[in-house]
């Protein structure tokens, strides 16, 4: 059985999915982040990524880019 480990979203590979354990940042953020989605125990997948931009992630049926440095603020454990 493979264990689990967390990892910021930044670390998640191209078309891999995570669930969100933590969200490291400030409270605005958070409330923004919510409302797209970006919620704890929520699955997301990155669907594409640059080493220098940012990222660009599907929760549920809604897609969105994300900073690279917002993303990574953000601990999920890779499915």
């Amino acid at each position: 059985m493979q264990k689990l480990t967390d990892k910021t979203l930044s670390d998640i590979n191209q078309n891999c999915s995570a669930k969100i354990i933590a969200i490291d940042h400030e409270e605005w953020f958070i409330n923004k982040a919510e409302a797209l989605g970006v919620k704890i125990n929520n699955i997301i997948t990155v669907t594409h990524k640059n080493k220098k931009g940012p990222i660009c992630v599907n929760i549920n049926t809604t897609s969105f880019m994300i900073r690279l440095s917002d993303a990574n603020r953000i601990r999920v454990v890779e499915l």
